[in-house]
């Protein structure tokens, strides 16, 4: 029997879980009506890779994912070309990105709050170590294929 191995970005997605939920919210905005190659599926998980992996281009993010083609199989989702992504993040509902958020707050929040809630006696609060105005710089050179500004 041959031993397969799966990458950490996979094993990340497959513990976030919620395709479903997903799913669910790709019917409800019909985000994927009409489309011929991406879908809001594999967007996501171009957008994803983008986040964990700090991709400061849309070339970064599609060279990424084409080195690793065989294990987005794996995910269901697909490799994505940069005109293609770009396109799609323009004219796809981010509302249903929104509301995939409040999905998975919700579900961890109660498994983070069983596991802390027997060893902190006060509130714990979580800082994110990055400026918000520099991380949206980077998201808008991303969304619109600027250059990096060294």
């Amino acid at each position: 029997m041959q031993r397969s191995t799966i990458s950490m970005f996979a094993q990340l997605v497959q513990l976030m879980g919620g395709k479903i939920e997903f799913q669910n919210l790709v019917n409800k905005y019909q985000s994927d009506k009409g489309a011929k190659g991406l879908t809001t599926w594999s967007q996501f998980i171009a957008m994803l890779f983008c986040q964990l992996t700090g991709a400061d281009s849309l070339r970064e993010i599609s060279d990424g994912l084409y080195s690793s083609l065989g294990k987005l199989s794996h995910l269901g989702a697909t490799a994505v070309c940069r005109s293609t992504l770009s396109y799609a993040n323009s004219k796809r509902p981010y509302k249903l990105y929104e509301d995939f958020y409040y999905v998975l707050l919700e579900k961890f929040r109660h498994e983070i709050q069983g596991r802390l809630g027997n060893k902190f006696t006060k509130p714990v609060f979580s800082l994110d170590h990055c400026r918000k105005s520099s991380w949206k710089r980077r998201q808008r050179r991303v969304i619109s294929k600027e250059p990096k500004e060294y």
